[in-house]
């Protein structure tokens, strides 16, 4: 199983995301609306016993949430796919803890895992043309639960479905929780 941990967005911030790109630049394979999610860690092929070991490290996670602002649609050229990210590439500090946390857990139970930096994006679309960053209405996502994902490969195209859900801790009061300022 190719598996990943993940943010899903809330019910109601799926067509918030689909609706903030403008109609000019809806371009290349849509990703379902199912699949739309934020990466946490990518942990590629796993066993059984390493599903068990993520999700010992997932369990032991308190980490409070937060809200992340996406308000930049862009394409990354290597691999053509249209995301939005923040404007200001700055990984909010509770998601950057949580990606921490994650992480750690994770390589001390023994997972390589990829050792570029972390950068929080909703992928919206795959084998989309170029076209220049532009900026958004801001679609800001304040998850509650981080989840473990499955990539499954079939006739009808991929899936991610969910295989485990934990929650996030309450955010803090008085504590800043966007990575953008508006």
């Amino acid at each position: 199983m190719r598996l990943f941990l993940a943010l899903q967005p809330r019910p109601g911030e799926y067509q918030h995301l689909l609706e903030a790109v403008p109609k000019g630049y809806r371009r290349g394979r849509r990703v379902p609306v199912e699949n739309l999610h934020l990466t946490l860690v990518f942990l590629g092929a796993c066993s059984e016993v390493q599903v068990a070991r993520i999700r010992e490290v997932a369990a032991a996670t308190r980490v409070a949430g937060g809200q992340i602002s996406l308000s930049r649609l862009a394409v990354w050229p290597g691999p053509r796919v249209q995301v939005l990210e923040t404007w200001s590439r700055r990984v909010p500090d509770w998601l950057a803890r949580l990606h921490l946390t994650l992480a750690q857990g994770l390589r001390a139970a023994g997972f390589p895992l990829e050792a570029r930096p972390f950068r929080p994006h909703v992928t919206l679309a795959r084998k989309c043309p170029p076209h220049e960053d532009i900026r958004v209405v801001p679609v800001r996502l304040h998850p509650q639960e981080f989840v473990l994902m499955a990539s499954e490969s079939g006739v009808a195209g991929v899936r991610y479905p969910v295989l485990a859900r934990w929650p996030l801790m309450p955010p803090g009061r008085g504590a800043r929780e966007s990575a953008d300022m508006e």
